[in-house]
């Protein structure tokens, strides 16, 4: 899904663009805002408004159950929010679950409703709300950040977080844009600067199409070998022995940009490292932390597993097999008794 970042920023420009225009102010993108509609999910139509004192802090485990081709067979999400100050809260947690439980630690107890999972109760201050959701396949295997095709003899890992996102470019300050690149460095999600600041520019603005992914650090075994690295854009390929079974953590990172980039960075040089940022922000939201300014973190094992069989279907008694003769007697009895009383109808019609 490709997502505009141009309505409503540069429309926020101080000055007109031209291509000699003065020196203006123009919005510079944060991490806080979204690429994409999903991750994380959007909540139902009869979600009521959360209630809370911020901050909440969200941690979550996704578990990922693989089969033998790599497809997706099994999502589970335990998610962890700590509500750091005193006061009632309702919360919702916007999830396709079809169950819900109480996971370790939790204070309180989860609700389950069509499309999300909610908290209601009094926080006395560091109050633990820990649910372990088990999702919908169809719905959260489109939203998860890592795509497995197992064959004979490999293993193919593709990212899943690219997408393609049209923003714009301009000549930045680079003294300001250094500082906000600090700023990331410090806090790479980019809440203390919030969902914009002002870069002074010149030379007018021109729109961009920028493809953004989300680095992922891959850690764990495929077959019997081990593997550790970073996956970008680009899919990689693991050759092992016969189809073998995979045992993967997978945690979105900031880009090696974000701490290798010059002392005088340009516009487009930090606005692709705040786009990174802000792809690696939503996997790091599988589930919404439902304080939009509140810290996140989230890691998914991908394991292979058995897959799923189909319940089987019970074979008819014979109690059955009577009880359904003795059914179609009484409806072929009644249809025939219908067809005399309509032949009476018409006859005397």
């Amino acid at each position: 899904m490709k997502r505009s970042l141009l309505a409503g920023v540069v429309a926020v420009c101080l000055a007109p663009a031209a291509a000699h225009a003065a020196p203006s102010l123009v919005l510079f993108p944060t991490p806080l805002a979204p690429l994409t509609g999903v991750p994380p999910f959007p909540p139902p139509p009869t979600a009521l408004p959360n209630f809370f004192r911020p901050t909440i802090r969200s941690s979550e485990r996704i578990a990922v159950g693989i089969d033998d081709q790599g497809k997706v067979v099994s999502v589970k999400a335990t998610q962890r929010l700590v509500v750091k100050r005193p006061g009632d809260y309702r919360l919702t947690v916007p999830a396709p679950a079809t169950e819900v439980a109480g996971a370790a630690g939790t204070q309180s107890s989860p609700g389950l409703r069509q499309g999300a999972v909610l908290w209601a109760g009094f926080s006395p201050g560091n109050r633990v709300l820990a649910a372990t959701a088990t999702l919908d396949v169809a719905q959260s295997a489109k939203a998860l950040p890592l795509r497995v095709v197992v064959s004979d003899g490999s293993v193919r890992l593709e990212n899943a977080t690219t997408t393609t996102t049209t923003t714009y470019s301009t000549k930045g300050n680079p003294k300001e844009l250094a500082e906000v690149l600090a700023a990331l460095r410090k806090d790479p999600q980019g809440r203390a600067l919030g969902h914009g600041t002002y870069i002074k520019t010149t030379g007018g603005t021109r729109t961009i199409d920028v493809r953004v992914a989300a680095p992922l650090r891959i850690v764990g075994r495929i077959g019997g070998r081990d593997v550790s690295f970073v996956l970008g854009s680009e899919p990689r390929t693991i050759l092992a022995r016969g189809r073998p079974e995979v045992t993967l953590s997978v945690e979105p990172v900031p880009p090696a940009l974000l701490y290798s980039a010059p002392r005088r960075p340009t516009w487009d040089q930090a606005l692709t490292v705040s786009l990174t940022l802000a792809r690696v922000r939503q996997y790091d939201g599988f589930l919404v932390n439902p304080d939009p300014l509140g810290p996140l973190d989230a890691r998914y094992s991908y394991r292979t597993v058995a897959a799923p069989t189909p319940a089987p279907v019970p074979e008819p008694t014979q109690r059955d097999e009577g009880l359904a003769a003795w059914l179609i007697a009484l409806i072929a009895a009644g249809s025939v008794a219908a067809a005399g009383g309509l032949a009476v109808l018409w006859a005397n019609s």
